[in-house]
């Protein structure tokens, strides 16, 4: 399954969440919007607790999906660009677990319309919400919202940047991904694996589990188990796909 945008935002009433003078970029409007998904994989058994959605869009002028969501937030698009994916990957994967990257211009009260398709999606939703993100009272409120309604909440691409740890307290998340940026080299960088094990440790103790994002190769695969890392996604185990690939690690 596949959709224009444009076509897809009239069909499904979605402009009656923007503004009358906004237009939907070129590049946005002519591509077709598809989804591929990663598995995520328990460390223990090697089974698939849940998919990561991402966007693709047959539009050249995106370098990618983050470049695609950027262009769309700045344009005032992003919560019907976050729909429509969700549609997407709901209708693919009825029965597993998705998780999905939202931006902080979702986190309003509109992701919480009983329309949107998470509310009807059997198999379960992650929200990822980068760690870097800033969070109003508003988006609070909604993400506090969501996590009564049976939402998880995990905390994106802790080690990309500046490390805000208060987040994991504040949102008290059931996932914390680490970035590809933290693991990759773990073989080679003992001080990578010290901050690691002790990452893991903390994050257990404040009641969530670590995914390891972006493992490419065997090795740090296999340190990952060692120092007690819960689940993992990347290139070793399976590449985003739809349908979803075999798993190979």
């Amino acid at each position: 399954m596949a959709i224009r945008f444009e076509e897809w935002l009239a069909e499904s009433g979605q402009w009656a969440r923007v503004q009358p003078s906004q237009k939907v970029p070129n590049s946005l409007a002519n591509g077709i919007l598809s989804v591929v998904f990663q598995p995520i994989v328990d460390l223990h058994d090697g089974t698939a607790i849940g998919y990561e959605t991402f966007v693709r869009s047959s539009a050249e002028a995106f370098m990618g999906a983050a470049d695609m969501v950027d262009s769309a937030a700045k344009s005032g698009f992003a919560g019907p660009l976050g729909a429509a994916v969700r549609t997407l990957a709901c209708h693919a994967l009825p029965k597993e677990r998705l998780f999905f990257n939202v931006h902080t211009s979702e986190l309003k009260e509109d992701l919480l319309r009983p329309e949107d398709p998470l509310w009807n999606h059997a198999g379960g939703v992650t929200l990822e919400i980068s760690e870097s993100a800033p969070l109003g009272a508003l988006a609070g409120r909604c993400v506090s919202e969501l996590r009564k309604r049976g939402v998880q909440i995990a905390i994106d691409d802790l080690g990309a940047g500046y490390s805000n740890l208060r987040y994991i307290a504040d949102l008290a998340p059931e996932f914390v991904k680490l970035d590809s940026k933290m693991i990759g080299g773990l073989a080679e960088s003992e001080r990578h694996r010290i901050l690691v094990r002790h990452l893991v440790g903390m994050v257990e103790e404040l009641g969530a589990k670590v995914i390891a994002e972006g493992v490419e190769r065997p090795d740090d695969l296999e340190l990952l188990r060692d120092l007690g890392c819960h689940f993992a996604q990347g290139f070793v185990i399976a590449r985003p796909s739809n349908p979803p690939a075999a798993l190979t690690g």
